[in-house]
């Protein structure tokens, strides 16, 4: 027989909560007090607060998701090939008018794939850390090496952007954010 502690009434040795009261009978089931260190209630608080970098790094990838299809799109647009004037190149406007089809189709998913990275990286999971450096150090890549779309302002802008990004995104509370210590 084991003796419940809230009510003092005897139970069998196999029970789990009492008879009389339904308290948990082990002592592993009841609330933990103790002492919490002053470091311990530090990291408990930093962790409360986005860092800085979350809200850039999330507001970056909502503007690549958006307008990085929408500017790859509008350059094949206008230079889709067309048809002329002696309507001898008929056929390179039909079969430029497929390659800008199949471009969506492969456009929306990675458009797709950045917004879902983008709430990842908002609701702190841990591989958000991870999957951001590997978006912005592609931006850097696509920016540098022109394969980027658009105007030569744009690539300053993403290149100035990640570079920003990246200055908060190695900082030690961003880090620790993401649970890395």
């Amino acid at each position: 027989m084991i003796r419940c502690s809230d009510c003092k009434t005897l139970n069998d040795v196999d029970a789990a909560f009492c008879a009389q009261c339904a308290a948990p009978l082990s002592a592993y089931t009841r609330e933990q007090t103790g002492a919490v260190d002053v470091v311990a209630k530090y990291k408990i608080a930093r962790l409360d607060v986005r860092p800085r970098a979350v809200t850039l790094a999330v507001a970056l990838d909502i503007l690549l998701a958006i307008f990085g299809p929408l500017a790859y799109l509008m350059s094949k647009f206008m230079t889709r090939t067309t048809v002329n004037s002696d309507a001898t190149n008929y056929l390179g406007a039909a079969l430029g008018g497929v390659g800008l089809f199949i471009t969506v189709i492969v456009v929306l998913p990675v458009a797709l794939g950045m917004l879902y990275i983008a709430w990842n990286v908002w609701t702190q999971r841990p591989w958000g850390w991870l999957a951001q450096q590997v978006v912005s150090g592609l931006v850097v890549l696509a920016a540098l090496t022109g394969k980027w779309p658009g105007v030569t302002g744009w690539r300053l802008f993403w290149l100035a952007a990640t570079g920003i990004l990246a200055a908060y995104w190695y900082r030690s509370e961003t880090k620790a954010w993401y649970g890395d210590n």
